[in-house]
């Protein structure tokens, strides 16, 4: 026998299996539920401002466009007191510069309102083509550098217009961000508590092993008087379970 050989190979084998699975698995959990709280958090960023676009759009600003475009004023004035009505709203919808509000006319999707953006087009989006075919321009977008939403509504003077919100996703980005370092914290200490835990249930499994082979090595050395009455019981229990066992599949 090279009983001291083999116990050293079977031992390290099985702690760096049981050590390997504790930590695979604890993995496993932190980027699954850091992968759904991601999901779950850019969902309820994105829900909260359709919501405020929809409670603006639901407010009195729709009077006060109408007043504003009904004027007989310049293209100019008319941006500049639309603009002077969203900005009641700039706290409820967050505007700043990373977000943005627009109020664009549907029939050639041009800005009317901010001033400084004045006639120039609108980029297309899923969400720009939804509101203007009289859907809710509401559908979250996981790639790309902006997240959009846009609501339609209909001016007294007969035309449709766009309320258009875009995000250039600044904010969901940092807190995604400080949620990936508090999934590396947990992963490292994850780590340490599976290498902890292994190391407990490896030396539940390999004690065993380690009686079965010193006495493996007492009988390689001639110690024939060690301990034989422990080992014929050992034997005897594993006989009797193994019949146990065996007696329970036949009686299935």
């Amino acid at each position: 026998f090279k009983s001291k050989g083999i116990k050293s190979c079977y031992i390290k084998k099985i702690y760096f299996k049981i050590a390997a699975l504790c930590i695979t698995a604890a993995l496993l959990i932190i980027a699954s539920a850091s992968i759904i709280t991601s999901l779950l958090q850019y969902n309820f960023y994105y829900n909260q401002l359709a919501k405020s676009l929809t409670e603006v759009k639901e407010s009195n600003f729709i009077h006060s466009f109408n007043t504003a475009v009904s004027s007989n004023i310049s293209d100019e004035l008319k941006s500049e007191s639309i603009e002077a009505s969203l900005s009641v709203y700039n706290g409820k919808l967050s505007i700043d510069e990373n977000r943005k509000i627009y109020v664009v006319r549907d029939k050639n999707l041009t800005i009317i309102s901010p001033k400084s953006d004045l006639n120039d087009k609108i980029h297309v989006t899923e969400n720009i083509m939804s509101a203007s075919s009289g859907d809710n321009g509401s559908k979250i977008k996981y790639t790309g550098d902006l997240i959009d939403c846009a609501y339609s509504f209909r001016a007294s003077n007969g035309e449709k217009y766009i309320l258009y919100v875009t995000d250039n996703k600044s904010d969901i980005r940092a807190q995604l961000i400080n949620n990936l370092r508090g999934t590396g914290i947990a992963a490292f200490l994850a780590i340490i508590i599976s290498l902890i835990i292994s190391i407990f249930i490896s030396r539940k499994v390999t004690i065993p092993v380690k009686k079965i082979t010193r006495r493996a090595e007492g009988l390689e050395k001639g110690e024939l008087y060690e301990n034989i009455d422990d080992i014929k019981d050992q034997i005897e229990n594993i006989i009797k379970t193994n019949d146990e066992g065996d007696s329970k599949i036949y009686e299935t």
